[in-house]
C-alpha cells in the first residue's frame, strides 16, 4: 500500500457535496479567506507534524519520499490547506535539525508532536528572495540579543506556537552576519512583537499571511539556531531540503487540474460531439500529461539523490525548484485555456478549478525564486561543465531510481555549499541501454544537447556567475535543469525492475523534455494517442496518474 493511502482515505471522497473536505467545502473556505478547519484537525488527526520530526525525536521522519508522498496528497486536495498547515512548519522544522542544539531540537519536536505549528520568518519586502541582504537586527545586548525591525510575508504569524526568525547579528558585510533564532511565540515580550494586519492574497486565500514588527524585543542567547553569524550557510544547507521537497509536493496541483480538465473533455459536447474528440483538445491533454510525467520523475530523483548524492544536492536542488513549478503553472494555464470559460468560473460544476489557477502561481516564487535558483546554478555550471567535457560517463547508484529501493538517513552535515565539479545525473549515459519506441532519436538529441552544453558551461566567464550575468547565461542555466529531468528519466527506464515497466510515460515524458529544449520537436501522434488513452483508463479506474516506478 502507498504510504499516502491512509492519508487520501482519512481526507474522503473530493467530489462528495457533503464531504467537509471535499472540493466544495474547500472552495468555500477559499472564498470566505479562511481556514479549513475541518481539512486541519483530520490532518492533526493522522499526526501530520510527527512526519517532520526526525524518528529519534519521537517522529516519523526518516526519509523524504514519504514526506513528498503525503504532502503531495494535501496539495492534490488543497493546495492552500498544504501549505497553510504542512509545509511551512517543514520549512522552519529542517533549519532547527540541521543546526539546533539538543534542547532547541527537543523544543521543535514537542511543537510539533504536540500538534502545533512553527512559523518561517525569513523576507523582507524590500530585499525579496536576497536574505543575505536582510536587515532586520539582532543586536548583542547583556549576553541576549535585542531584535528591531521587521519581517513581512509570514505564513501562520498569528496562529503558530513557535517562530524561526532569520535576523542579522552584524551590520558587516558577507556570509557571516546573520543568526537564526527559534523563538517561542506565548513568551514574547508584551509590547515589544506587534503583528502586521492580515495580507490579503489572490491565490492561497485561506493561508493566514501576516508580519511582525520588533521593537526592542529581547532574547536570550540559548535562542540562537546553531552559532552566532552561521545563519546564512544553516538557511542555504536548509533550502537544499526544502527546494528539493517543493517540487514534489507541488505536482499534486497539476494532477487535480488534469483530472478535472480530462473529465470536463470527456462530459462536454462542442459542434456535436464530446469536446476531447477534437485534435487540439487531444493535443493539450496528452502533452500535460507528458510534462506531469516528466516533472513527477525528476523530483523523485531528486529527493532519491538528495539521501544518496548529499554533496551535489546543492545543484539538484536549485535545478528541479526552477524546473518543476515553471512545468506545473505552465500546465494549469494550458489546461485553463482548454477549460475557456468555466476555467474561471466561482460558481457551478467546474468552479474548483479556478482556485486552482490562482493556488498554483506563487510556486514559481515562493520560497525560492526561479531567477535565484538559476543564479545559483551558474555559480557551479563551470566545474561541471569542464569535467563532463572529459567524457567520463558517470553511473549513480541505482537506488536513486528505483523508488522501492531503501534510503539512508539523510546526512545533513554532508550537505555542502561549494557544490563541486561532479554531477552524476548530468552525466549519466543516456544512449547505452534501449529505449522504449520512438524514444531513440529524442534521446540522440538530448546526448548532443548535454555536450554542447557542457563545452559552454566550461567557457563561461566570470561575468555570467551572478546576478548580472547575461540572459544568454541564463537560458544555459535553464537548459541544464531539462537535461537533469530527462537523466532521470533515463535513469528509471534503465533500472527498471520488470518488463512491464511504463514504456508509454517513459516515452511521453522523454518527448516533452525535447520540446523544452527544442519547441519544433513535437510529441507524435501515436505517441500522444497513447498518453491519452491511459490517461483516461487511469482516471476513469480511479488509479494514479504516475507510477511511482
Amino acid at each position: 500500500m502507498a504510504v499516502d493511502d491512509e492519508l487520501v482515505a482519512l481526507l474522503g471522497n473530493p467530489h462528495d457535496p457533503e464531504n467537509p473536505v471535499g472540493y466544495r467545502s474547500c472552495l468555500k473556505a477559499d472564498e470566505r479567506g479562511e481556514i479549513l478547519r475541518e481539512g486541519e484537525r483530520r490532518l492533526t488527526d493522522f499526526g501530520l507534524g510527527a512526519e517532520f520530526v526526525p524518528a529519534d525525536m519521537g517522529g516519523r521522519l526518516r526519509t523524504l519520499d514519504r514526506t513528498v508522498a503525503l504532502l503531495r496528497a494535501v496539495y492534490a486536495r488543497d493546495p492552500a490547506l498544504g501549505l497553510g498547515f504542512g509545509l511551512t512548519s517543514l520549512i522552519a522544522a529542517v533549519n532547527v535539525w540541521a543546526a539546533g542544539e539538543g534542547a532547541l531540537r527537543r523544543e521543535a519536536a514537542d511543537v510539533l508532536l504536540g500538534r502545533g505549528r512553527i512559523a518561517s520568518a525569513y523576507h523582507e519586502f524590500a530585499h525579496g528572495s536576497d536574505i543575505a541582504a536582510a536587515e532586520l537586527a539582532a543586536s548583542p545586548e547583556c549576553g541576549g540579543y535585542v531584535l528591531t525591525g521587521h519581517k513581512e510575508v509570514v505564513t501562520n504569524i498569528g496562529r503558530a506556537e513557535a517562530i524561526l526568525v532569520y535576523a542579522r547579528t552584524s551590520p558587516a558585510p558577507g556570509p557571516r552576519s546573520h543568526s537564526l533564532f527559534l523563538l517561542r511565540s506565548a513568551e514574547l515580550p508584551a509590547g515589544a512583537v506587534r503583528r502586521h494586519h492580515r495580507y490579503p492574497s489572490v491565490g492561497m486565500r485561506s493561508v493566514q499571511l501576516g508580519g511582525l514588527d520588533f521593537d526592542r524585543c529581547r532574547v536570550v542567547a540559548d535562542r540562537r539556531v546553531g552559532s552566532e553569524g552561521a545563519g546564512l550557510e544553516i538557511a542555504l544547507r536548509s533550502f537544499q531540503v526544502t527546494r528539493t521537497v517543493i517540487p514534489g509536493v507541488l505536482t499534486g496541483i497539476l494532477d487535480t487540474a488534469l483530472r478535472m480538465a480530462l473529465r470536463y473533455a470527456l462530459d462536454r459536447r462542442l459542434y456535436g460531439r464530446p469536446v476531447i474528440a477534437l485534435p487540439r483538445v487531444r493535443a493539450v491533454l496528452a502533452d500535460v500529461y507528458g510534462d506531469l510525467l516528466l516533472a513527477e520523475t525528476f523530483a523523485r530523483v531528486a529527493v532519491r539523490a538528495l539521501h544518496l548524492l548529499p554533496e551535489q544536492a546543492v545543484m539538484h536542488a536549485a535545478a528541479v525548484k526552477y524546473l518543476v513549478p515553471q512545468m506545473i503553472v505552465a500546465g494549469v494555464n494550458n489546461l485553463a485555456g482548454l477549460l475557456g470559460g468555466s476555467s474561471y468560473l466561482r460558481e457551478g460544476e467546474h468552479a474548483y478549478f479556478q482556485k486552482l489557477v490562482r493556488d498554483v502561481q506563487p510556486s514559481t516564487f515562493g520560497h525560492a525564486s526561479g531567477i535565484s535558483c538559476l543564479m545559483s546554478l551558474l555559480t557551479y555550471l563551470p566545474a561541471i561543465g569542464r569535467t563532463a567535457r572529459q567524457n567520463r560517463p558517470r553511473l549513480p547508484t541505482e537506488e536513486m531510481f528505483r523508488p522501492t529501493a531503501p534510503l539512508p538517513d539523510l546526512a545533513w552535515e554532508r550537505l555542502g555549499l561549494r557544490g563541486g565539479d561532479v554531477d552524476d545525473l548530468f552525466m549519466l549515459p543516456l544512449t547505452d541501454v534501449p529505449l522504449p519506441e520512438r524514444c531513440a532519436e529524442v534521446v540522440e538529441a538530448i546526448e548532443a544537447e548535454r555536450t554542447s552544453l557542457a563545452e559552454r558551461y566550461a567557457g563561461l566567464s566570470p561575468e555570467d556567475r551572478g546576478a548580472a550575468a547575461r540572459v544568454s547565461a541564463y537560458e544555459l542555466a535553464r537548459r541544464y535543469t531539462i537535461v537533469l529531468a530527462a537523466s532521470s528519466c533515463v535513469g528509471v527506464w534503465r533500472h527498471r525492475t520488470s518488463n512491464d515497466a511504463n514504456a508509454t510515460a517513459t516515452a511521453g515524458a522523454l518527448v516533452r523534455a525535447a520540446h523544452l529544449l527544442d519547441r519544433n520537436r513535437e510529441m507524435s501522434t501515436q505517441v500522444r494517442e497513447n498518453l491519452l488513452d491511459e490517461a483516461t483508463q487511469r482516471i476513469e479506474s480511479h488509479a494514479r496518474l504516475c507510477d511511482p516506478g
